[in-house]
């Protein structure tokens, strides 16, 4: 063979023997490097809780304003109170009647101020329905009484939305309708009353009034972070997205926390102490870890203005609880608030 034809032998084999490109992919790994493992799918990220909508309803009731010095006392502390609890970035709803009257008396819009001017709820406290003996003991009569405290709280120029101390025997949620209101707050066992008594537990038979039988309803904390719609008086346990009245649970009175927490030694007698405090924080954190996506979760705590209550305790309470709406966890509502927020809760559904 001439040595141009081995040459040329020797060019074709060589170009048949490139080396081949270690960074082309290829059907098997390495042989120094194992398999990789496929990605699992990442575990779904828990649903959002939001922040706890809390409102704190004062019962403004139980205070004589026989003169106007009286009454010059008693919105003063109310004025008071009001300041220390914007201090804290915190905000009242404050629920009244026998201040209508004594408002034009006195020629002093204490409400109107509260409601308008320093951004407060302001709603009625009706103190009505309780008492079956009652002369004129009606349901036409209850609404009208409860009707007519809404137009003088319009006269003062005060939009009320919401009523409470309205449980009654009678059909109190059609009255609270028909004297046109939107929403009641402070729903307590005594309200069982007005439904058949074949659903009538045996203490709430046997109660004859609203003290023997005032502990929240419902009992479970978790069934009062939900506010419901109610139809009637008969049925009103059941909630009803068709009713006429939003019913917003209560945590109970603030001064009788402990109390409750701890019936067999009833530590505070009802009279605001330090641990009526911490009984309020930790209802509070309780309804932080119960909240349940996808609902409104609102908590009302309840306050009966009958007594002024030590100002350095609540200050207290409400720098506790704003940490816990610093931490995102707690937004401060008025009921007006509440009611708005249901009201949009619901068109989402």
């Amino acid at each position: 063979m001439t040595r141009p034809l081995l040459a040329t032998l020797f060019a074709i084999l060589c170009a048949a023997c490139a080396p081949i490109d270690v960074s082309a992919p290829t059907n098997q790994p390495p042989a120094d490097n194992p398999p990789v493992a496929e990605s699992e799918e990442p575990d779904p990220a828990p649903p959002q809780l939001a922040p706890l909508q809390l409102a704190l309803a004062v019962h403004l009731e139980g205070w004589p304003l026989k003169n106007k010095e009286m009454f010059d006392g008693y919105v003063a502390k109310i004025r008071a109170y009001s300041d220390l609890t914007h201090e804290h970035g915190a905000v009242f709803t404050w629920e009244t009647a026998n201040l209508i009257d004594a408002s034009v008396k006195y020629d002093d819009n204490i409400l109107y101020e509260l409601q308008a001017v320093r951004g407060d709820g302001v709603g009625v406290h009706a103190d009505l329905g309780g008492n079956p003996n009652k002369p004129g003991h009606s349901l036409e009569q209850f609404t009208n009484e409860m009707a007519a405290m809404k137009d003088g709280m319009e006269l003062l120029g005060v939009n009320t939305r919401h009523v409470s101390g309205i449980c009654s025997d009678l059909d109190w949620v059609t009255a609270a309708i028909d004297a046109g209101f939107e929403a009641t707050t402070g729903t307590v066992e005594y309200c069982l009353k007005s439904l058949p008594e074949s659903l009538q537990p045996d203490d709430i038979l046997s109660c004859t009034n609203p003290s023997q039988c005032h502990d929240p309803y419902p009992s479970d904390p978790a069934d009062r972070l939900v506010p419901w719609r109610a139809a009637d008086g008969a049925s009103w346990i059941n909630p009803d997205p068709d009713g006429g009245l939003a019913l917003f649970h209560s945590a109970g009175s603030l001064p009788c926390l402990a109390e409750h927490a701890d019936t067999a030694d009833s530590p505070t007698k009802c009279e605001w102490n330090q641990l009526d405090v911490d009984q309020a924080i930790i209802e509070l954190d309780q309804a932080i870890a119960l909240r349940q996506p996808g609902q409104m979760n609102h908590l009302v705590f309840v306050w009966s203005f009958g007594q002024a209550i030590d100002a350095e305790l609540l200050a207290q309470l409400l720098s506790r609880i704003q940490d816990r709406v610093a931490a995102g966890d707690v937004q401060w509502k008025t009921m007006p608030d509440l009611i708005d927020g249901f009201t949009e809760w619901e068109s989402l559904q």
